[in-house]
C-alpha cells in the first residue's frame, strides 16, 4: 500500500516511514459565485480548508464539476470566482493551481448570446443521432456558430487558465488534461453538457432534452489512445446523463462506461455515490453531496483512489455547519467498482505484493 519511503534516524534506532498509495480528489460543485455572496462563500471556502488541514488530507487533485458563476454573462465574474474558491484552496492545501480541472455548468454559459431562433431549430432539425453528429460535425454552419457564442466567456477563462499545450486539450465541447500524480498519468476529459441548456432563457425544460454529440466523445477517445499508460481516466460533466434525450443518453452512457474509470457530476446538489458494471469492467459515477450555493447544504466531497485496489473508492463529505462556520468530515464510505476476472487477479496480485513489502519493511524496522 506504500508509494515511498524515508529512512528516519534517532540516537537508538532508524526507522522508515510509509505513505498510503491513495490519490485524494477534492470534488466541487455549483459556486454560483456573485458579488452578493462573496463574504459567505469565502466563509464556506475557508471552513472547507480548515477542516481539510485539521484531519491532515493531502489533496492531489481539485474537480470542479460546472457552475463556478451565476451568471455568465460577464468574463470577470469567473477570474473573481476563481480567485475566491481556487487561490485560496490551491494556496492553502498546497495544490498546484494546474491541477484545478473544470467544466463548465448552465450557469457559467452567457444567456443574453442565445440566438431566439435556437431552440425551434434543435426540436426540428436535430432528432437523433445521426443528425447531431452531423450539425456538430459541419463546423462551419451559422447555428452551429452561434450556439457557441453563450460559451465565449468561460472559454476565454478555461483557455487563460490552461494554455493548450501537450498536457491540455481544449476544443469547443470538450478539453482534456493530462496530470501525473505519484508517477501515474491521470486523463481527465470535461464533457460540456450545457451547451444547449437553457435555450428558454431560463433552464427549466433542460430535464430529458440536453445534448452532447457522441463524436465528441469518440474524438475524446481518440485523444485518450495516442497517449500510453493511462493510469485513470475520468470524465467530468455538470449534468447526470439523465439530462440528455433519450436516444442521446443511451449512446453516451454505453461509450462513458465503457472507456471511463470515475465520472464526476453536479447540478442537482445532491449526494450520489454508484458503482456501475459494464460487461467486462465497471465505473464509478460521484454526484457532490452539497453545493457551494447560498441558502442549501453546503459542502464538497473527498474522493480517494487507491492505487494497488484500483477497484476501491472511499468517499468523504465534507458538510458546512453554518451555526458554528466550521466543517464536518463524515468517516469514509467505501465502494467497489465491478470489474472482469483478469482485472480481479491483477489486482490481488498487486495487493499481495504490496501487503509482502510492508511485512517486510515492518521486520527490517524491528531489526533496526
Amino acid at each position: 500500500y506504500y508509494d515511498d519511503m524515508d529512512l528516519v534516524c534517532t540516537n537508538s534506532y532508524i526507522c522508515f516511514h510509509f505513505k498510503l498509495l491513495l490519490m485524494n480528489i477534492l470534488h466541487i460543485t455549483d459556486f454560483h459565485y456573485s458579488q452578493k455572496s462573496i463574504q459567505a462563500s469565502s466563509t464556506v471556502v475557508n471552513a472547507i480548508i480548515a477542516a481539510i488541514k485539521r484531519e491532515n488530507i493531502t489533496i492531489d487533485l481539485i474537480i470542479f464539476s460546472g457552475d463556478l458563476v451565476n451568471d455568465g454573462s460577464q468574463y470577470e465574474s469567473f477570474n473573481d470566482a476563481s480567485n475566491t474558491l481556487f487561490t485560496p484552496l490551491c494556496r492553502d492545501l498546497s495544490v498546484d493551481r494546474r491541477n484545478v480541472i473544470f467544466c463548465p455548468g448552465n450557469h457559467d454559459i452567457d444567456r443574453t448570446m442565445i440566438h431566439s431562433a435556437a431552440k425551434s431549430f434543435f426540436d426540428s432539425n436535430i432528432v437523433d443521432v445521426d443528425s447531431l453528429n452531423s450539425f456538430y460535425t459541419n463546423k462551419s454552419d451559422s447555428m452551429f456558430l452561434d450556439s457557441l457564442k453563450p460559451l465565449k466567456n468561460y472559454k476565454h477563462f478555461l483557455s487563460t487558465y490552461h494554455t493548450t499545450g501537450n498536457d491540455d486539450v481544449i476544443e469547443d465541447l470538450y478539453s482534456i488534461h493530462y496530470r501525473t500524480v505519484d508517477n501515474n498519468t491521470i486523463a481527465i476529459a470535461c464533457l460540456n453538457t450545457s451547451w444547449v441548456s437553457a435555450l428558454d432563457r431560463e433552464g427549466r425544460n433542460d430535464k430529458g432534452n440536453l445534448l452532447v454529440p457522441p463524436k465528441v466523445l469518440s474524438e475524446i477517445v481518440g485523444h485518450l489512445k495516442q497517449v500510453s499508460n493511462i493510469h485513470k481516466k475520468v470524465i467530468v460533466l455538470h449534468h447526470p446523463l439523465y439530462f440528455l434525450k433519450e436516444y442521446n443518453f443511451y449512446e453516451l452512457e454505453n461509450q462513458l462506461y465503457n472507456e471511463f474509470d470515475v465520472m464526476f457530476t453536479g447540478h442537482v446538489h445532491k449526494i450520489l455515490s454508484t458503482s456501475r458494471h459494464s460487461g467486462v469492467s465497471g465505473i464509478f459515477e460521484h454526484v457532490s453531496k452539497a453545493s457551494l450555493s447560498l441558502g442549501e447544504s453546503q459542502g464538497c466531497s473527498i474522493i480517494s483512489l487507491d492505487q494497488i485496489e484500483e477497484n476501491t473508492i472511499r468517499v468523504r463529505e465534507v458538510s458546512f455547519i453554518s451555526d458554528v462556520s466550521e466543517c464536518h468530515i463524515s468517516p469514509e464510505v467505501v465502494h467497489t467498482i465491478p470489474c472482469g476476472e483478469e482485472k480481479i487477479k491483477a489486482i490481488q496480485f498487486r495487493k499481495k505484493i504490496a501487503d509482502k513489502i510492508s511485512i517486510e519493511k515492518e521486520n527490517a524496522n524491528k531489526l533496526l
